[in-house]
């Protein structure tokens, strides 16, 4: 939890600084999703989570992986919050 939360804190000081560049990259999205559930099988076990791709090469963006990876883990941490409260 509290690297976690100094993860967040340090993103905010970071972007919040006059000096920051974020990175425009072309991010493939199918690989941080994969690693984001892989995480949850391992530690969050009282949801199910598996991922399928059904594209034949992967979905890409532009944009910071960093930051890209970062709203992948606040949708899935919303989402585990709320399926929790239905159990």
């Amino acid at each position: 939890y509290f690297s976690d939360l100094l993860e967040k804190l340090t993103i905010i000081a970071n972007i919040n600084v006059p000096k920051y560049k974020s990175t425009t990259e072309k991010v493939d999205l199918a690989p941080l999703l994969e690693e984001e559930v892989l995480s949850r099988q391992i530690f969050c076990h009282h949801i199910q989570w598996s991922f399928r791709s059904t594209l034949e090469s992967g979905a890409t963006i532009f944009g910071d992986s960093h930051l890209i990876t970062r709203l992948i883990r606040n949708a899935f941490d919303n989402a585990s919050r709320y399926a929790n409260q239905l159990v």
